[in-house]
């Protein structure tokens, strides 16, 4: 990463469609992390977040993900995901499932040595 890159354990996170008040319960569990040294902060762009949690039931919210091809790094929350979604779980809304998740994706990712997405989309 370049010089904008977040702090080594830090692993940045984009926060889509959600509303405020699950943004801000979502927000309030990164700090809940059982990981060592694995830390969340968000960010608004999906290009500048090695994660996303994505509210699958907001309109638009899936077609930009998949357009952006990170499904792959994807935690959907909703009525279904696209094909190739690295986690989905249904509402309500568990914001310590979705950092149970988060830590796994890190554990597998810092594990493979790799940020390639966890489950490819298929073909």
């Amino acid at each position: 990463m370049g010089a904008n890159a977040p702090p080594q354990g830090q692993h940045t996170v984009a926060l889509k469609g959600f509303s405020r008040f699950e943004r801000s319960a979502i927000e309030s569990s990164f700090r809940l992390s059982t990981l060592p040294l694995a830390r969340y902060c968000c960010v608004e762009a999906l290009d500048g977040a090695r994660f996303v949690i994505a509210d699958a039931d907001h309109p638009g919210v899936v077609d930009d993900i998949v357009a952006a091809e990170r499904q792959g790094d994807t935690v959907f929350v909703g009525a279904q995901a696209p094909e190739g979604a690295m986690a989905w779980t249904m509402r309500p809304i568990d914001p310590l499932h979705l950092l149970r998740q988060l830590d796994a994706a890190v554990a597998l990712r810092d594990t493979l040595g790799t940020d390639v997405p966890l489950q490819p989309p298929h073909a």
